[in-house]
């Protein structure tokens, strides 16, 4: 089983100390052990290999995971104190497939960003200078395969366009912004415009359970009965139901499922005590209320 490896820029610079490149060995290969947070450790203890040499004007790294040596990432730095990041960096899913591409000038973001999910759907592009993204593109799918939501932001013109789609790629609604003025179109399914109405404030608010009387962990502690498990017989352990569900536009709540199976009653439990939630607070998109999914962690600590 894979190990969470935590990957981020500039994530050698623990090992300074130890890297030492030779001018006149420019072949040469170092290698390095690193454990989980990618910090130098004995062989015998290490998750990662990383593996470095000078190119001609940049050095590279590269990152694999053990004990199967599938390739994590890559990276390109500056001058041998692998403090500036300069040129591409790349990062893999366990499968080989890229997961993510960016550039680096003298350790600031230049140039296009790309980033995929598991299953090859672009989600993410842009087009960054000096840290600062000019333009980008975020793609979102239902289930990894049709596309039902795209965000295009352009800082250089101040627009955004946020449009949302049905499973048969027809669009469903567009809201267009030039500064902070903006439209919100919903279409017929036949593409004809069905409204217009204007809309003035660019601020998206998840949905999320009301402040009032403790919130969240006050309502868990008041009413869910954390010995439901283990009547049923459940081992020691701990164990985290997660319920799926839609906050509708006046915040109750609808389409309970469970994505878990720990069984022993545990998911029904967190159905029965959702149901008998008070109204959320709706999430809200760009100052209008809309009715959306959210996905709620509970965790079991059973004693056996």
């Amino acid at each position: 089983m894979r190990k969470n490896i935590v990957f981020k820029p500039k994530l050698v610079t623990l090992l300074l100390l130890t890297i030492h490149f030779s001018a006149h060995a420019q072949n040469r290969i170092y290698t390095y052990y690193l454990n989980e947070r990618m910090e130098s450790v004995a062989k015998q203890k290490a998750v990662v290999i990383a593996k470095g040499r000078k190119l001609d004007t940049v050095y590279l790294m590269q990152y694999y995971q053990l004990p199967d040596n599938g390739l994590l990432g890559m990276e390109q730095y500056k001058d041998a104190t692998l403090s500036v990041l300069h040129g591409e960096r790349i990062l893999y899913y366990p499968d080989g497939q890229v997961k993510e591409k960016t550039y680096y000038l003298n350790n600031s973001l230049s140039g296009l960003m790309m980033k995929w999910d598991s299953t090859g759907n672009l989600t993410d592009s842009g087009y960054y200078k000096d840290d600062h993204l000019v333009f980008g593109v975020k793609k979102r799918y239902v289930n990894y395969r049709w596309l039902y939501n795209k965000v295009e932001t352009d800082s250089i013109n101040n627009t955004l366009r946020d449009i949302d789609y049905d499973s048969t790629g027809h669009k469903l609604r567009e809201i267009a912004f030039t500064g902070s003025n903006g439209t919100w179109t919903e279409y017929h399914k036949d593409g004809s415009v069905e409204s217009v109405d204007s809309v003035f404030t660019r601020e998206d608010r998840e949905a999320k359970f009301p402040p009032e009387n403790g919130g969240w962990r006050a309502f868990l502690q008041r009413n869910l009965d954390g010995m439901v498990p283990i009547r049923n017989g459940a081992a020691g352990g701990q164990g985290t139901v997660m319920i799926q569900f839609i906050v509708e536009k006046d915040g109750t709540v609808s389409n309970l499922k469970p994505l878990t199976k720990i069984g022993f009653g545990a998911e029904e439990e967190v159905l029965r005590i959702l149901k008998k939630s008070p109204k959320w607070i709706p999430a809200n998109r760009y100052g209008k209320a809309v009715k959306a999914y959210r996905r709620q962690p509970v965790t079991f600590q059973i004693r056996g």
